[in-house]
């Protein structure tokens, strides 16, 4: 696969490639006029950035998933669907950017399960819900890439 084609099919997986190879170039003599190393990093870390956002959005998801299937929290049930659907609007737009995320999102998913737990136990002590946040850190499945990205949402179990 040539480089713009890798680009334009995975751009954190061309991130990295460009980083690799912009280090190789740096270590042949008479290459120091620039700042190859600086100039790597700050490439690879546009692919980071990505891989961080659609984290960061998996992991809102999820939280609100959480939220909804152990708080016993009537009124904000609205609200948290309303915020799962943007966050399923935002991750869907960084698949259709960059096409390689998909392969990386067993791993992001199984990530942001395990930060999202963690989240939603404190945030749900912080509003006296001693109960919910226990069940919360006791469960044990972890929500799916399907049940993350498609038009689902648990049950409540409180």
């Amino acid at each position: 696969m040539g480089e713009s084609e890798l680009y334009e099919t995975d751009f954190i997986g061309w991130t990295e490639q460009q980083g690799r190879l912009l280090r190789e170039i740096a270590a042949r003599p008479g290459n120091d006029r620039l700042d190859w190393s600086n100039i790597a990093e700050e490439i690879e870390s546009l692919g980071r950035s990505q891989y961080r956002g659609l984290l960061s959005q998996v992991q809102r998801v999820i939280v609100h998933l959480l939220k909804l299937q152990f708080s016993p929290a009537q009124h904000p049930r609205a609200g948290w669907m309303d915020t799962i659907d943007d966050g399923r609007r935002e991750i869907a737009t960084y698949m259709i950017s960059d096409p390689g995320l998909a392969a990386r999102m067993i791993e992001i998913v199984a990530t942001a399960n395990r930060l999202a737990r963690i989240e939603t136990e404190r945030a749900l002590r912080r509003y006296e819900e001693a109960d919910a946040a226990s069940r919360v850190r006791e469960h044990v499945d972890f929500y799916t890439e399907s049940q993350v990205v498609q038009d689902w949402f648990p049950d409540a179990t409180h």
